[in-house]
């Protein structure tokens, strides 16, 4: 019951959710039109799927609508580890959390770690390093603190003893999870969200 009432916001490293992982309905995921959200300006109204209803409208517009008891939001790998200082990452983020509270307050909101890369990605784009996703991750991490809501470090699990990404868990592209990836990321959300 807790993963299926769980609404999913996510860039591209979330968009095959629901293709992989059949616990996981279409109308869960939230992400925008060629399946990716930038980390910009531009997030907290940045028009997204709601599948269900084959429209598109803002993050806590959706939130609104669906009004989900839960929300986990995972953005940061697009524009965002490679670009974003401290302080626009958490202005993003921010004006995004406080635009889904005001929109469904009772909407229990988890900020989810950026997910790892693989050794040869993050070799071909070193700005996109995983330091560099650790670095921005204990961002994320204070910002949920600081905004009281829950911070979810799913990055620990899917990295490998040199902090790369998993490659049982790389579908290929060395940033977006195969079925196993989303399998074990989905384990550790069971085990480490809201009771």
């Amino acid at each position: 019951g807790y993963i299926k009432s769980i609404i999913w916001v996510g860039d591209k490293t979330l968009s095959q959710l629901s293709a992989c992982c059949p616990s996981i309905d279409p109308s869960q995921l939230l992400c925008g039109e060629d399946g990716s959200l930038r980390l910009d300006y531009n997030l907290s109204t940045t028009p997204v799927l709601i599948a269900n209803e084959k429209k598109y409208a803002s993050v806590a517009k959706a939130a609104e609508e669906i009004k989900p008891k839960y929300m986990i939001i995972t953005v940061g790998l697009e524009n965002g580890v490679g670009y974003c200082t401290e302080e626009k990452l958490k202005e993003y983020y921010s004006k995004l959390i406080e635009s889904v509270k005001e929109a469904s307050p009772d909407t229990k909101i988890i900020l989810q770690s950026v997910f790892p890369v693989s050794r040869s990605f993050e070799k071909a784009n070193p700005s996109i390093s995983n330091d560099r996703i650790r670095q921005v991750n204990s961002w994320i991490n204070s910002l949920s603190t600081d905004l009281s809501v829950r911070y979810l470090n799913t990055h620990s699990t899917l990295t490998d003893e040199k902090g790369f990404l998993k490659q049982e868990y790389d579908s290929g592209d060395g940033m977006t999870l195969n079925e196993s990836g989303y399998s074990a990321m989905i384990e550790y959300v069971k085990t480490h969200g809201y009771k």
